[in-house]
């Protein structure tokens, strides 16, 4: 019966975290065709499908791109892409400057680097807080955490 009770929580657990995952992915999509950016692909795909009602259209719309931002991923979590997304942002904006910084300059970056870590982690946090990640998961997200501040720190300094 242990075995059994667990084998199922396992399975529930495994079904909740995917919805969440798809609620996000149906978010991002509805925050992208709010901003205006549409694949013209997939919307005359979804507008050919729904025999040119508009409502159909925009609903065929948001599942073929959510199905299309899955293929995307290549077996990763949403949250997972857009941590590391974010990540290469921060990278990306500390890598930037090609002039030397002043010491106080270089404190005031390190200082945004970690308020920026914090923000994603509370994000992931908060994200991750109905589907219960495993010890396991957690320990692997931090660690990635730590070896990315520390390769943008060793960035860092070898501008100084």
């Amino acid at each position: 019966m242990g075995l059994l009770d667990k084998l199922k929580r396992k399975i529930e657990t495994t079904l909740s975290e995917s919805r969440l995952e798809e609620e996000l992915l149906y978010k991002h999509v509805l925050e992208e065709m709010e901003a205006g950016i549409i694949r013209d692909g997939l919307y005359a795909k979804a507008l050919a499908n729904s025999s040119g009602d508009e409502n159909k259209a925009r609903s065929l719309y948001m599942k073929y791109r959510v199905r299309s931002v899955q293929d995307s991923l290549n077996g990763e979590s949403y949250l997972e892409y857009t941590e590391k997304l974010q990540l290469n942002q921060i990278q990306q904006r500390l890598l930037a400057p090609k002039k030397k910084l002043t010491k106080s300059e270089l404190k005031s970056k390190i200082e945004e680097l970690f308020t920026e870590r914090q923000k994603i982690e509370k994000k992931l946090k908060k994200a991750t807080k109905n589907s219960k990640p495993s010890k396991k998961e957690l320990k692997l997200n931090k660690m990635k955490l730590i070896i990315e501040s520390q390769k943008i720190e060793r960035e860092l300094k070898k501008r100084r």
